[in-house]
């Protein structure tokens, strides 16, 4: 047999020591989180409630809440409110009411845009009806096919944003919107 050369006994024993730390450092993380586990059985928890949330967040703590901060790469509480990264404060929370406003907002909106469609399409089915009952315009042939074909369409469109519209009333009047 060969004897082992210095270099490769080095190596060797610099393999192990290296995978020693990581063995050691896991076994002391679960530790850690057992004794965390521990710290917070032993704690009243605070319930949130809707009305809570509504409020927005508190500067002063409430019964069950810890005065002290919360240990470094542990998670933050539920409902707790983080600001974003790089801001100094946070956006004020909207109410329900507000909420309200601006869906309804949207609401009118789109159907106002809806109805305004209507009323193109209408425009336009009625122009080429009238250019369809022209007689003193004598066309036959491929423009009148075109002119027959455009209006079929046209008044497909319109059924389609008349539909539309309904829809959209249907929706105001099941959110309440006026």
């Amino acid at each position: 047999m060969r004897a082992s050369t210095p270099s490769s006994l080095l190596a060797f024993v610099a393999a192990g020591l290296l995978s020693f730390p990581v063995a050691a450092s896991a076994q002391s993380l679960a530790e850690i989180a057992a004794k965390q586990k521990e710290k917070r059985k032993g704690k009243p928890t605070k319930v949130f409630t809707e009305e809570d949330l509504k409020k927005g967040p508190s500067r002063g703590f409430t019964s069950g809440e810890s005065s002290e901060p919360a240990p470094e790469g542990a998670a933050p509480a539920p409902g707790a409110a983080t600001a974003p990264e790089g801001s100094g404060t946070q956006p004020p929370q909207k109410s329900e009411d507000e909420l309200r406003a601006e869906r309804q907002a949207a609401w009118r909106d789109k159907i106002q845009k809806a109805r305004d469609n209507v009323t193109q399409l209408s425009s336009e089915v009625s122009r080429l009806e009238a250019a369809l009952n022209d007689l003193t315009v004598p066309v036959y042939g491929a423009t009148r096919t075109t002119r027959v074909e455009a209006h079929q369409k046209a008044k497909q469109q319109l059924a389609a944003a008349q539909l539309a519209v309904a829809d959209l009333e249907e929706e105001g009047r099941r959110n309440g919107y006026r």
